[in-house]
C-alpha cells in the first residue's frame, strides 16, 4: 500500500512539473540603471522602433518573443530585426547573455544582467564605440539626438514545481525593459 501511495504522489509530481504549476515561493529583485545622453533639441521618437535581440540562449529568444509583445502591447509599431545595420530612427538593442539561469526540480536561481541601448536616432558607429569603451558619444551634425543605456539585473531564487521558470525569468526583465529603456527620452 505504500508504494502504491509513492508511486500516486511521484505521479502527481510529473504531471503538475508537465503541466507548469507555479513556484511555491519567490525571493526575486531587479536593479535597473538607465543613463540617457542627449545632444540638440531632441525630438520625440514616435511609436516606431527596430528592436534587435542579441544572445543564443533560450532567455534570449523568450525576451525577444515577449518583448516584441509588450512593446506591441504599448503602442508600439516594433520591426525585430537581427543585425544592427541599415536603420534610421529609433532602435533598441537589448543583450541577453547565455548563462545565468539554473533551473532545477525543486530549486531555482537566477543571476542575469541584461543590457539595453536605445538610440533616437540609430548611428551604428556611435554603438560600436559604446560597445567597446561604455562611453556614449553623440553625433554632432545640428539635430538632436539621444540614447539610453540601461543594465538590468535579476537576482532570484524560486522553490517549487516549475517547467516555465525560464519564461518567469524572461517576463520579469522584460517588464524592467519597457518600462526604463527610454530613460528621459520624449516619446
Amino acid at each position: 500500500m505504500l508504494i502504491v501511495a509513492l508511486v500516486g504522489v511521484a505521479a502527481l509530481a510529473v504531471l503538475a512539473f508537465l503541466a507548469g504549476f507555479v513556484i511555491v515561493g519567490s525571493e526575486s529583485s531587479i536593479a535597473a540603471t538607465v543613463v540617457t545622453s542627449e545632444a540638440g533639441e531632441v525630438p520625440g521618437t514616435g511609436d516606431s522602433l527596430v528592436l534587435v535581440v542579441r544572445g543564443e540562449s533560450e532567455l534570449a529568444e523568450l525576451g525577444e518573443e515577449r518583448l516584441e509583445t509588450r512593446l506591441d502591447a504599448e503602442g508600439y509599431g516594433v520591426a525585430v530585426a537581427q543585425g544592427l545595420s541599415g536603420y534610421e530612427g529609433p532602435v533598441l538593442v537589448v543583450d541577453v547573455p547565455d548563462r545565468g539561469v539554473q533551473q532545477g526540480v525543486l530549486s531555482h536561481r537566477a543571476n542575469v544582467t541584461v543590457e539595453s541601448y536605445f538610440a533616437s536616432d540609430w548611428n551604428e558607429t556611435g554603438f560600436a564605440r559604446y560597445e567597446q569603451s561604455g562611453i556614449v558619444e553623440l553625433r554632432a551634425d545640428g539635430e538632436g539626438t539621444a540614447v539610453a543605456a540601461g543594465e538590468y539585473n535579476l537576482v532570484d531564487r524560486s522553490r517549487g514545481l516549475s517547467s516555465r521558470y525560464r519564461q518567469q525569468v524572461a517576463d520579469q526583465l522584460v517588464e524592467a525593459i519597457v518600462d526604463g529603456f527610454r530613460g528621459e527620452i520624449p516619446r
